[in-house]
């Protein structure tokens, strides 16, 4: 690796938070779609509730996690560019918002600010909550990666970057989501409860592998891009990063492939289904840990292709 740096590691830290909320925010949409699909006929007595407290709160929290990142993402970019006097001198984090970098990032902050209204709007209308979780999902993947690679290199190279976010979101944020607001279909013991978790994963199984192809598809082709050469993808810090989070990504979908064909098929007693819960727990912690620290800090690192 390149130099490592107080700054570059509070740079890293906070483009990982901002990824993390992002993530988190595109899956509350995903959960909703997955579990109105699941059990919009016959959802059993009491289930719903419960659930839309947990779907509310989990919004609420995802969205002051998103706009505390934004702002972190700010202060870090002063730390990184002015040093220690950056948080707090004014006039340099208004100089830093007035560049071409402060525009893009002024754009992330105010669709937090949006989400956090939207928010409000979720939790008191019912039946507007799916529709704008939806609105505000789109608007995050489109928004969050313009302050890194995606705003710098083009509108091609933005919407690539966007349906990467929207992808990853889909497949990871929406299994987060699901991990949290129907945990009672997930730990309940009793035989009632193993058909709600097989019907819930029959549901989500799709949508996690269009997810998945969206995100992997497209993170091929920015890897390709950003990189261009085979030799660039050995002989560069960008591209050793791209190997290893590529890694990653395999580990994470492997772990998903085997709780899709082999654990919960075998999901009919309480220990299979602990086993396909701790599975799952690991497969989202590697996504939103590990593979988004690596996304934070590749997005820190000068690329090949702005090498000539």
């Amino acid at each position: 690796m390149g130099e490592v740096t107080a700054a570059s590691v509070v740079l890293a830290a906070a483009r990982w938070l901002t990824y993390v909320a992002s993530i988190l925010v595109i899956g509350h949409a995903g959960t909703r779609v997955v579990y109105w699909r699941a059990f919009r006929r016959d959802a059993p007595p009491g289930l719903i509730d419960s659930v839309e407290r947990r779907q509310s709160v989990f919004v609420g929290i995802t969205a002051g996690l998103l706009a505390c990142a934004s702002i972190a993402l700010l202060l870090a970019y002063s730390f990184h560019w002015y040093g220690l006097g950056g948080f707090a001198d004014r006039v340099k984090v208004g100089e830093l918002i007035d560049t071409g970098w402060g525009e893009r990032w002024r754009a992330t902050f105010w669709l937090a600010l949006v989400n956090i209204a939207a928010a409000t709007i979720i939790w008191r209308w019912r039946r507007a909550r799916t529709l704008t979780s939806i609105v505000i999902a789109l608007g995050v993947a489109a928004a969050m990666p313009l302050p890194g690679h995606g705003g710098s290199h083009g509108v091609e190279n933005w919407l690539w970057h966007a349906g990467h976010m929207l992808g990853a979101g889909i497949w990871m944020g929406t299994l987060a989501g699901l991990l949290v607001t129907t945990r009672t279909i997930w730990t309940d013991a009793g035989d009632a409860t193993y058909p709600l978790l097989r019907r819930l994963l029959g549901t989500f199984s799709p949508v996690a592998l269009v997810g998945a192809a969206a995100a992997v598809g497209s993170g091929a082709y920015l890897a390709w891009a950003h990189i261009m050469t085979f030799e660039y993808l050995y002989d560069t810090e960008f591209g050793r990063t791209v190997l290893v989070k590529s890694t990653a990504v395999l580990i994470t979908a492997g772990l998903g492939f085997l709780n899709w064909r082999r654990l919960t098929p075998r999901a009919v007693d309480d220990a299979s289904r602990r086993r396909l819960r701790r599975v799952a727990i690991l497969e989202a912690v590697i996504a939103l840990v590990v593979i988004l620290a690596l996304t934070g800090w590749l997005s820190g690192q000068e690329s090949p292709d702005t090498f000539e």
